[in-house]
């Protein structure tokens, strides 16, 4: 069964980010799809200042919403090009929420407040690598966002990312 009318709302907001329209399908029709939403792009979080006591966090929309009406699994990949993240209080997180665009009130966001899935990339990682994730039975649509945690001390915060959702309906 097509859903394209059902996933009109798909869109991703950045400059160099797939529409969820482009999508590289699988040979056999209803297969698994890799819908690659990010392609490989600069990150630099190091201006982020908290000037307090605590961390400080800078949330970036990637996709507002990706049609997944027709699928049970859902991986997150993110390759990790190049990283510098000298503080053990930075993190680089991509979290996946669902969501449910409504076509009876458009300028409003209808999002599970609970994370459907995460990838985090910390002090740890070290490129390249790919750091990956998975859920199952996810909401019709999902909603990614990219958030960037500065340490209480700024320091230098970027990466060179990519990432993809891999869907497979089994």
């Amino acid at each position: 069964m097509d859903h394209e009318s059902e996933c009109q709302h798909a869109n991703c907001s950045l400059a160099g980010v797939y529409k969820s329209s482009t999508v590289l399908q699988s040979q056999r029709p209803g297969g698994p799809r890799i819908i690659p939403f990010l392609d490989k792009r600069s990150f630099d979080f190091s201006n982020i200042d908290s000037g307090f006591t605590s961390s400080m966090q800078m949330s970036v929309v990637l996709c507002a919403a990706v049609c997944v009406l027709d699928y049970h699994r859902v991986r997150l990949s993110v390759r990790v090009h190049s990283i510098s993240m000298p503080s053990s209080g930075q993190a680089i997180r991509f979290l996946v929420y669902g969501t449910l665009p409504s076509d009876d009130d458009p300028g409003r966001d209808f999002v599970d407040g609970n994370t459907f899935l995460s990838v985090d990339l910390t002090q740890s990682t070290i490129a390249p690598t790919l750091v990956t994730a998975t859920a199952t039975d996810p909401d019709a649509y999902l909603r990614i966002v990219l958030v960037a945690v500065q340490a209480p001390v700024a320091a230098s915060l970027t990466a060179e990312l990519s990432a993809a959702l891999i869907l497979r309906d089994f």
